[in-house]
């Protein structure tokens, strides 16, 4: 991609052309699809975000919510409203901290697992449909690109965040 200095260079590539906006557009149309399925098997969720979270927390239990909200890159507030909702509907549990009672631990209830496992069998079939389409060395060849790419924006990331 020639590198783009002015307006009017981004306006000649368009953002369709653009990775960063073909990424976006992708999670958005992913993320909308899932919650809409979620919603017809009987899932309850405010928002993609708070799903998002209880998978995080299915994937790392036991963390503190400060953790959680690192790994989501959502400040403390709405994560904690999150985990409060979640708690609510009975998909997860939170236990304070031995340690240190500031804190509270997270854990995925079987409720909650119930929900994952619908999830994860549309994610599957969903993943299935989008590789059918896509070479199996087009994929890998995609996942190492994006994976270099995220590398990037977190080394960006750091470097904003020491300024």
């Amino acid at each position: 991609m020639k590198k783009l200095k002015t307006l009017e260079d981004i306006r000649k590539v368009g953002l369709d052309n653009m990775p960063g906006f073909v990424m976006n557009r992708t999670y958005c149309g992913l993320k909308k699809l899932n919650f809409m399925k979620l919603k017809k098997e009987g899932a309850e969720f405010n928002a993609p975000e708070e799903f998002a979270l209880l998978v995080r927390v299915f994937e790392k239990p036991d963390l503190t919510q400060n953790e959680y909200s690192e790994l989501t890159f959502k400040d403390k507030t709405t994560v904690t409203r999150h985990l409060k909702s979640l708690e609510s509907k009975g998909y997860i549990l939170r236990e304070q901290d031995e340690q240190d009672k500031r804190q509270w631990r997270v854990s995925v209830k079987p409720a909650g697992e119930k929900v994952l496992q619908v999830f994860f069998k549309n994610v599957l079939s969903t993943s299935q449909k989008m590789s059918s389409k896509i070479t199996a060395k087009d994929m890998q060849t995609t996942l190492k690109t994006l994976k270099v790419m995220q590398e990037v924006v977190y080394e960006l990331l750091e470097e904003e965040s020491q300024l």
